[in-house]
């Protein structure tokens, strides 16, 4: 009968303690922001890529997003997915270890959040907020500031 308590009281304890850390980077454009310009500056495309606003992007290239089926959706984000941690490998020179990511900017739904401290300068960052998550919707080397 105390073996459930115990693992009830561990459970609660991990979800206090440790479980709420997997929610990095955190909900806020700044955060997105320094895990992307972290990601990149490693290397790690793929994990760059994994804060990127697909929905934002799939919309664009397709006017009636709304009226395609979530299928269809669903392999028109794997397909964007699957391209996108090549595509940011061309570019990760432009950031490097150290860079900062400032306030951001916003207008709407978007905002620009300037990292400072790259090889190249500083770099625009672009966000889009798809329900109610950010995610990076583009960037620009040696903008802002």
């Amino acid at each position: 009968m105390r073996t459930p308590w115990l693992l009830l009281v561990a459970v609660i304890g991990w979800a206090l303690l440790g479980g709420c850390k997997s929610k990095a980077p955190g909900n806020t454009a700044e955060a997105v922001t320094q895990a992307f310009v972290d990601a990149m500056a490693k290397g790690d495309t793929q994990g760059a890529a994994e804060l990127w606003d697909y929905v934002a992007e799939a919309r664009k290239g397709n006017q009636d997003w709304d009226d395609i089926p979530s299928g269809q959706r669903g392999q028109i984000i794997g397909k964007l997915k699957a391209s996108k941690a090549e595509e940011l490998a061309q570019q990760a020179s432009a950031f490097g270890p150290g860079m900062k990511a400032g306030l951001a900017s916003a207008s709407g739904e978007a905002v620009t959040v300037t990292a400072e401290g790259g090889p190249q300068g500083a770099v625009a960052i672009y966000l889009t907020r798809t329900d109610g998550k950010w995610g990076v919707g583009g960037f620009q080397v040696g903008a802002g500031g």
